[in-house]
């Protein structure tokens, strides 16, 4: 083959080899995901559209759990594990029990377990419970799934759990879950439990704990909020990007239990990859930069004025900033699966051109 043909041949491979490799989804390295304790045939989601990674479930209904699953959305079925081992008067036989719903639930992908601190199960037992929860982690990997472990920061890496959950996360709510009253959380106070891996704390502190013992990777931002109030979870989800966590999640008070499924606008929409963050104590802001631009939330004056403060700014030149009167923020671009694709059309063309270039500049006679 003649150099002129070799060229040739290499720039159309070329060209369809990155046109035709779909570009990545906005929020490709985050999951979002859900927890649902109402009827399964009840929630009104479209699983299959939704755009969630997995849920969290209550609702033992196979035939309806094979559906989500069909849809490619793993599922993991509830169970509370502190206050059923502190009111069973033989630990070894509960640890059976908790193995043989694991045996009997073949067609879900994972357990999450629930009420994971010794608030429930008593300081005094911590050493027993943690040797009967490692033993029912082997099994359920034994047979192929995986769990996820809510209680105090002490179980992100410890007992084998392959995720964990942080509760209220950045938000949360007094009163009753069916009579919320939702409120900001104070990332940047301090304690005087933050030492304690066995206290729970909601702070900075425990961000520190996960990422001094690279958990992040596995640690799921779960926040409470109305379903409606998209700034709130607009919030909370750029603190989950920037603080580096596995994964978000975003219900009401009752992890809509009374109600069918809403996600808000910060489930439908992403991103991108992370490319550099700040965490300004002194300030207390969260700042980052990711792929479809900076984002950022000004944590002091959230909690001072009890109003989501943040800022989005979009690569996308074309549109202007829009701007409320109650939180400082900016969304140019809602539909970040679009601007992702323009984008990587754009780097699509700049691409062959270069890698052209290059080629006729080494081929050429």
């Amino acid at each position: 083959m003649n150099k002129k043909n070799y060229l040739t041949h290499t720039v159309i491979c070329l060209s369809l080899l990155i046109i035709f490799v779909p570009p990545i989804s906005a929020d490709s390295d985050t999951e979002k995901y859900i927890a649902y304790y109402g009827w399964l045939n009840c929630s009104g989601l479209d699983w299959a559209d939704s755009g969630l990674t997995f849920v969290i479930i209550a609702d033992d209904n196979q035939d309806e759990i094979q559906k989500i699953r069909s849809a490619d959305v793993d599922v993991y079925l509830y169970k509370a594990l502190g206050s059923t081992y502190a009111s069973a008067s033989h630990k070894n036989n509960w640890e059976q029990q908790i193995m043989d719903l694991v045996d009997s639930h073949d067609y879900v992908d994972g357990f999450f377990w629930d009420e994971i601190d010794p608030g429930y199960y008593g300081q005094s037992s911590k050493d027993e419970f943690n040797q009967h929860l490692t033993a029912i982690n082997d099994h359920v990997h034994m047979n192929g799934q995986k769990t996820i472990a809510n209680g105090v920061r002490y179980y992100a890496d410890h007992c084998d759990n392959d995720y964990y959950m942080w509760e209220s996360f950045m938000s949360s709510f007094k009163g009753t879950s069916a009579d919320p009253e939702y409120y900001y959380v104070d990332f940047f106070i301090r304690t005087g439990e933050d030492d304690d891996p066995y206290k729970w704390i909601n702070n900075i502190a425990k961000w520190e704990y996960l990422q001094n013992n690279s958990v992040l990777d596995k640690t799921l931002a779960h926040s409470y909020g109305d379903p409606l109030d998209d700034d709130k979870s607009n919030y909370n989800y750029i603190a989950a990007r920037v603080l580096g966590l596995k994964g978000f999640g975003y219900v009401d008070a009752n992890n809509f239990a009374a109600t069918q499924i809403t996600l808000a606008q910060a489930m439908r929409s992403g991103l991108g990859v992370q490319l550099d963050h700040t965490i300004d104590e002194r300030d207390q802001r969260l700042s980052g930069q990711f792929a479809s631009g900076e984002a950022e939330n000004d944590v002091k004056q959230t909690i001072s004025s009890e109003n989501a403060v943040y800022s989005i700014t979009r690569l996308s030149p074309d549109e202007s900033a829009g701007d409320e009167p109650e939180v400082e923020h900016y969304d140019e671009n809602k539909d970040d699966s679009s601007m992702q694709t323009s984008f990587f059309t754009a780097f699509d063309v700049l691409l062959i051109v270069i890698i052209t270039a290059i080629l006729i500049a080494k081929f050429r006679p």
